[in-house]
């Protein structure tokens, strides 16, 4: 059994992010007992950036109680982790970006890690017209996650939506390349 956290970080909660991620939940699910946890970040209510306090220095975790304090146990209690925004801009969604600000509470005082190595991590990012910006932020993401978290990549998916709002629903290829994902989630359990 794994817990799978999923972020998603779109505002719309149907868009192609998210229908990509929820198809990598799918063959998440597959036959087995995996526990899915699902986040959608613009539903919290009450969030708040880093308040560069320190606390989580002193404390091994973030201090700050808002709407994220469960969204961050829970991907420190991860086992598997899917991160899924839109591209605005040239960068990941402001949810996700407030979300990886809180992340700094998973540093100890010497910037190490204090997250337990090893969490699988698939990266999803999704984009109208920028390819290259949407490749950075893949990459950027999984970078995070691999090179300071220790985590291990299972891969990502960098999606041209093509500016319509949810053109993945469509698109039998790439649902099929989620769900294989979702299936190596459970699969190195």
């Amino acid at each position: 059994m794994s817990n799978v956290v999923a972020i998603l970080a779109s505002p719309r909660k149907d868009g192609n992010s998210s229908t990509i991620a929820n198809a990598i939940l799918d063959g998440a699910m597959g036959l087995s007992t995996n526990v899915i946890k699902i986040h959608h970040l613009n539903k919290l209510s009450y969030v708040r950036g880093c308040q560069d306090c320190l606390g989580c220095k002193k404390t091994g975790k973030c201090v700050t109680m808002d709407d994220l304090s469960e969204v961050l146990t829970d991907l420190r209690n991860a086992d598997a982790i899917i991160i899924a925004t839109p591209l605005y801009f040239g960068q990941p969604a402001a949810q996700y970006r407030m979300l990886e600000d809180r992340l700094y509470s998973f540093l100890n005082a010497d910037f190490t890690s204090n997250m337990e190595p090893g969490k699988r991590v698939v990266t999803v990012v999704t984009y109208g017209s920028d390819a290259k910006s949407a490749n950075d932020v893949a990459d950027a993401i999984e970078k995070l996650f691999i090179g300071t978290f220790k985590s291990v990549s299972l891969g990502k998916i960098v999606y041209s939506c093509k500016g319509s709002k949810n053109t993945a629903l469509n698109d039998a290829a790439i649902l099929k390349t989620a769900r294989d994902l979702g299936y190596a989630l459970w699969g190195k359990n």
